[in-house]
């Protein structure tokens, strides 16, 4: 977690976080949501929920593009936050697919590292 401007971002790492080439938290992965939801329940502003991808092409062809892996990841954790959201107006969620790395692509732990879910927390106008 980081803060920055009066907001707060959450980086969780796609790594044993969902299966791999699935969008769906793991089962180990929704209690923290659910403290996350409470947690947010407590501020103001908007939340943004940012999928985001490794640069290897998706093999899926559920999800035949980084790009459309990267929204669902996004969809599905917006999906679990939203049911603890006391007002979940507030919420949004997208995909940046590889567009926003973290590391090289060179390595698999690089990789690994590049594949994430980002909730902002933006402050209120």
């Amino acid at each position: 977690m980081s803060e920055q401007a009066g907001g707060a971002t959450i980086t969780l790492p796609a790594t044993n976080q969902f299966a791999s080439g699935g969008v769906d938290p793991d089962a180990k992965m929704r209690p923290l949501l659910v403290s996350i939801a409470a947690a947010l329940n407590k501020t103001t502003g908007s939340i943004v929920v940012i999928g985001h991808a490794d640069a290897t092409p998706s093999s899926n062809p559920k999800f035949p593009s980084n790009q459309a892996l990267s929204e669902a990841r996004a969809g599905s954790v917006a999906k679990v936050l939203m049911a603890g959201l006391s007002n979940p107006k507030r919420l949004s969620s997208e995909g940046a697919s590889d567009s926003q790395p973290v590391a090289p692509s060179d390595t698999a732990e690089n990789r690994a590292k590049n594949r994430r879910v980002v909730i902002i927390l933006k402050p209120a106008s």
